[in-house]
């Protein structure tokens, strides 16, 4: 039998689940296979809106079949004449604007959604349990009304065939991934490092007297975050004030703002909701 989600006291409803993928084939058969689980395990009513952006593999195919069946879902189809280039580490003025603009163009097809639910950004190289949901939601938040977005502690895989020579098993790197989206309460980055103290591997190679976030807090609030697997109020997604951007900083170098800095300074001043990372889910692991 499924099982109720609850926020706080309030019943979720739907969760809009939303991705963007591109030549991502390789990774569905475990993302659908969650989802389906989902499905099955959760009293809620799951919708799907993913883009696909000029895919040379199996991706547009394998959505358009996932979504076919399953009612208020959709997949947006895109072709961009020219991808955006992943330059250096990745800060360049193209990528960052083009992932921006991809966001809102998905944003701008699909709202309004129902009010007072739950959106998922998904990315597609992520692994995760099958109970990440009951995890996130079961979480002890104060004052629930106030929170407008939940981001959890997303780790690195390292793969062999991907990251490691001459190595046979996966290693965790038991630290925040995605430093380069995340700013403390005091804007602070802490970039390319984590800003959490229960990362030994950070701690180890702090080189600033900045004070970290304490591993004994469940529930920290943030000013910006993301980490590929992000919960978002719909009411906040509906908002067109509310939307990705980047600025060009450097123009010599090509290093360009994050995207999800701009998002989330919109949301939380445009909503007045607040940001907060789950710091105890640290299950969910990024590959690539």
């Amino acid at each position: 039998m499924s099982e109720d989600v609850f926020y706080g006291n309030v019943k979720v409803k739907i969760i809009n689940i939303l991705g963007m993928y591109r030549n991502n084939s390789k990774y569905f058969e475990f993302l659908f296979r969650r989802f389906e689980e989902w499905e099955h395990m959760y009293n809620v009513e799951f919708r799907y809106f993913f883009l696909e952006n000029n895919s040379i593999d199996d991706t547009r195919q394998n959505l358009l079949d996932f979504v076919k069946h399953r009612k208020h879902s959709k997949v947006l189809l895109y072709n961009m004449k020219k991808d955006y280039e992943n330059i250096d580490d990745g800060r360049n003025f193209d990528r960052i604007n083009t992932l921006a603009r991809l966001r809102n163009k998905l944003l701008n097809c699909i709202t309004p959604l129902p009010e007072d639910e739950w959106c998922l950004f998904v990315d597609s190289n992520l692994y995760f349990k099958q109970d990440i949901i009951r995890e996130v939601f079961s979480q002890n938040i104060t004052d629930t009304d106030a929170v407008g977005m939940m981001c959890v502690y997303t780790q690195q895989l390292l793969l062999p065939e991907y990251h490691l020579k001459n190595a046979t098993e996966p290693v965790l790197m038991n630290h925040f991934y995605d430093t380069y989206s995340m700013l403390d309460t005091q804007n602070r980055s802490f970039y390319p490092l984590c800003a959490f103290e229960k990362c030994a591997i950070c701690t180890k190679y702090q080189t600033t007297a900045l004070e970290r976030i304490p591993k004994d807090l469940a529930v920290v609030e943030v000013n910006s975050c993301f980490g590929g697997f992000v919960f978002i109020k719909s009411e906040i997604l509906n908002n067109e004030r509310i939307r990705w951007d980047t600025i060009l900083y450097d123009s010599v170098a090509d290093k360009s703002l994050c995207e999800h800095f701009l998002f989330c300074d919109r949301l939380r001043n445009v909503s007045g909701k607040k940001i907060v990372m789950l710091q105890n889910i640290d299950t969910l692991y990024r590959t690539i």
